[in-house]
């Protein structure tokens, strides 16, 4: 028994290094024209929110997304009560990001931004592979159903040409 325990051991260290080294893709978000950029939060779906600064030295959120970076202030509402957002800090799998900017009134306030389309309306593969699952067994079933119901038939109908050759013997 020791010398099985010992095998698997050894087999289970060979086959798991416990070395394995993590391989990164550095991706640079780049800036609005300024020096320094700075990521806070990414979701699932890969977009990533932070600060950049612009020409003249101004921080301004940002979103990044599909390869783009976005300034947020280009799709603040006139009557949000912002002069501009400064910095985004975070972002949900609904795309809603929050942050915080300077109010028309001159104070530094939090915000939620909240996208008014569903970015969550294209399905993700994984749904559309589960779809193709079930319509391809619902699909499959009903041709067993039926060839069963035939196959069934034929059996009825076999037992009954048996039966009335029996009797009439």
């Amino acid at each position: 028994m020791k010398r099985v325990i010992f095998g698997v051991l050894i087999v289970a260290m060979v086959s798991f290094p416990s070395s394995a080294k993590a391989e990164y893709v550095v991706t640079d978000l780049g800036t609005f024209g300024g020096t320094v950029s700075s990521a806070s939060g990414i979701n699932d779906a890969g977009q990533v929110v932070g600060t950049a600064t612009t020409s003249d030295n101004t921080s301004h959120a940002f979103l990044y997304s599909n390869g783009t970076m976005t300034d947020l202030n280009s799709l603040l509402p006139s009557n949000s009560g912002f002069s501009y957002l400064v910095a985004a800090t975070a972002i949900n799998d609904n795309g809603q990001i929050v942050g915080y900017g300077l109010t028309t009134s001159g104070q530094y306030d939090a915000f939620l931004l909240t996208p008014e389309t569903d970015v969550n309306a294209v399905p993700e593969p994984a749904s559309v592979t589960m779809l193709g699952i079930g319509i391809v067994s619902m699909l499959g079933y009903g041709w067993l159903r039926r060839k069963r119901a035939a196959l069934d038939q034929t059996a009825v109908n076999s037992f009954q040409t048996k039966t009335q050759s029996l009797t009439t013997c």
